[in-house]
């Protein structure tokens, strides 16, 4: 699939609201659960729209062997943000250690959506064989 490909599935996605889902909204974080997840900060869920139209930023595309689907890493690029989320533990309400990613998955029953996720643990699904690298969009 092409980016320019990508950024109309994905700005179709926003439009219908549900690029963003509530798990990884940070206006959501009251509804803690038993599971980890991140959220993206307040910044990039104001401006996910003008951000995907912007082009600031590279994709990198995965298969995911887990889920047997692709995962696109978006890289955002200089004058973008440099944190784009954090990392909330089970059970809690406020975020902890800062994402630098934002990910973007298609799940079976949600669509397109997007949450963030910090690069080492990118780096680290790939070295444990989990995302295969499939090239640069």
């Amino acid at each position: 699939m092409k980016k320019e490909e990508l950024k109309s599935e994905w700005l179709t996605a926003i439009d219908k609201k549900t690029f963003l889902i509530a798990k990884h909204d940070p206006n959501s974080l009251e509804d803690t659960s038993d599971r980890y997840k991140t959220v993206v900060t307040h910044e990039v869920s104001a401006s996910l729209k003008d951000f995907i139209k912007s082009d600031d930023y590279s994709v990198q595309q995965y298969y995911d062997r887990t889920f047997k689907s692709n995962y696109f890493e978006i890289v955002p690029t200089s004058g973008s943000f440099t944190v784009t989320g954090g990392e909330v533990l089970p059970f809690n309400d406020f975020t902890g250690s800062h994402c630098d990613r934002l990910v973007v998955v298609s799940g079976s029953s949600v669509g397109w959506h997007v949450y963030a996720e910090d690069s080492n643990e990118i780096r680290n699904k790939v070295i444990n064989g989990r995302l295969e690298f499939s090239g640069s969009l």
